[in-house]
This record gives structure tokens, C-alpha cells and sequence, in this order.
């Protein structure tokens, strides 16, 4: 997956197709501080229709974790796609 660095951090959105249709919303975020890799996982109940949409949706939910200052490992409910990410 490609990542795409927002804010001094690297997000990068992971989807997968689900078994009984759909796509799934994931993004984990990567930080960089001083030397010290964190990776934080962020997800939704959110399904997808379309792997694109998926992804889409996995930007603004890294975009979000990254502005809101998000906790890892929790749902986050509500994940509006943002055009042209």
C-alpha cells in the first residue's frame, strides 16, 4: 500500500476485501520521533463498496487520528471519504 505523509506523519491506508462483500477501513499511522518508529492503528465498522472508496476512506480516517489526536486501537465511528485524496 502506498503511504502518504500528512502532518510530519506517514499514513498508510490498509483495506481487504471481506468475505461477505465490501472492503474494510484501516489506517495505521507511522511517527518518527528521533529515532524511534511508533505505529498506531486506527479502524471502523465503515464498509466500503469499492476498494477505492476503501482507501479513500483510510486517508481521512489517518488524516482525522493524526487532527483529532486520536487514540490507537479504537473504533472511530463516522469516516467520510475526502475527494481527491
Amino acid at each position: 500500500m502506498n503511504r502518504i505523509v500528512y502532518n510530519g506523519r506517514k499514513i498508510e491506508p490498509r483495506v481487504r476485501a471481506l468475505a461477505h462483500g465490501g472492503w474494510s477501513v484501516e489506517a495505521w499511522i507511522h511517527t518518527d520521533s528521533g529515532g524511534t518508529l511508533t505505529i498506531q492503528q486506527f479502524f471502523t465498522d465503515d464498509i466500503a463498496g469499492t476498494e477505492e472508496e476503501a482507501t479513500k476512506r483510510a486517508i481521512a480516517l489517518g488524516r482525522r487520528a493524526i487532527e483529532e489526536e486520536l487514540s490507537p486501537n479504537q473504533r472511530v465511528p463516522d469516516v467520510p471519504s475526502v475527494p481527491g485524496s
